[in-house]
């Protein structure tokens, strides 16, 4: 499934006994699926976390189906609550961000 504009870095599930789980990649978003309504043929996450300049390495769900914190080669981590998803102004954002890194993070 291609579901991120570049490398997928992290993937988990958001607690033990969910569909949901989250995705991080190079293109420095989050993004959050539930697998009752994913198809391959058309895969659409049910929302996306936006903030990080730069690619996320590493996602960690708290356990609690609610929160997931994600750690970045921008040398950030950031708590999120996927009860609020981005703003599609904030998923572009944090896309021109990424998309203008000039330098290598090792």
């Amino acid at each position: 499934i291609e579901a991120h504009e570049d490398d997928v870095n992290a993937v988990c599930f958001v607690d033990d006994t969910t569909h949901v789980l989250a995705s991080g990649g190079d293109d420095g978003l989050c993004k959050v699926w539930d697998r009752r309504s994913l198809r391959e043929d058309d895969p659409r996450p049910v929302g996306v976390l936006a903030g990080h300049v730069d690619g996320i390495t590493y996602v960690d769900p708290r356990g609690d189906g609610r929160h997931l914190i994600t750690n970045s080669k921008d040398q950030s981590i950031k708590l999120w609550d996927i009860r609020q998803f981005s703003s599609r102004a904030a998923i572009e954002t944090s896309k021109h961000a990424v998309a203008n890194q000039r330098w290598d993070y090792r």
